[in-house]
């Protein structure tokens, strides 16, 4: 079934509040004031790959509207950057640097290994394997995160509003894991 997708104008963008240099990025992404949700994710994971500062409106946009796009399954991905209005499946393990952010589940059937400036943001993570290095390695969950393993060094973190479950947890130095939390 087809999910019903939603245009984004400039004007419910201001109405809900979003200002500043969110603001500015959507005018820049979208020139004609409003775009489709998927049009203004895709166009956002370019700059993305450089520039951190755009993940804040792909988040705002992923928190504040319903899952639109049908479920996407990549055996491997070709990008490090992935905003996607809807549950995604990776089908293989993931090394380095990645930025996920994902209007669902994000089920990762390899191991996940991220270092230093990662974040993932999903309503619910699962994985087999999470290994988390370094600083600003951050998996934020709305509802759980879920794995086998879980493995956190220097200030990595593990973030839910739910429960964080698996059956082997280790955390080193600094590195922290909080679930509950609102």
């Amino acid at each position: 079934m087809k999910k019903k997708e939603v245009e984004l104008p400039l004007s419910l963008l201001a109405e809900k509040g979003v200002w500043g240099q969110m603001l500015e990025d959507f005018k820049k992404q979208c020139p004609n004031g409003s775009a489709p949700i998927s049009e203004v994710l895709s166009n956002l994971q370019k700059p993305a790959s450089t520039s951190y500062k755009y993940v804040g409106l792909a988040i705002w946009i992923i928190k504040n509207f319903p899952p639109t796009q049908e479920p996407l399954v990549l055996n491997e991905p070709t990008r490090k950057v992935i905003f996607w209005n809807g549950d995604v499946t990776i089908n293989c393990d993931i090394d380095g640097k990645y930025l996920v952010v994902v209007n669902g589940k994000l089920k990762i059937k390899g191991k996940v290994k991220l270092i230093d400036n990662t974040r993932i943001w999903a309503k619910i993570v699962k994985a087999k394997i999470l290994e988390l290095y370094y600083t600003s390695v951050v998996i934020e969950a709305k509802k759980e995160v879920k794995a086998i393993n879980i493995v956190l060094y220097d200030f990595a973190e593990i973030w839910a509003r739910g429960k964080v479950e698996a059956p082997n947890i280790a955390t080193n130095d600094l590195s922290g894991i909080y679930d509950k939390v609102n």
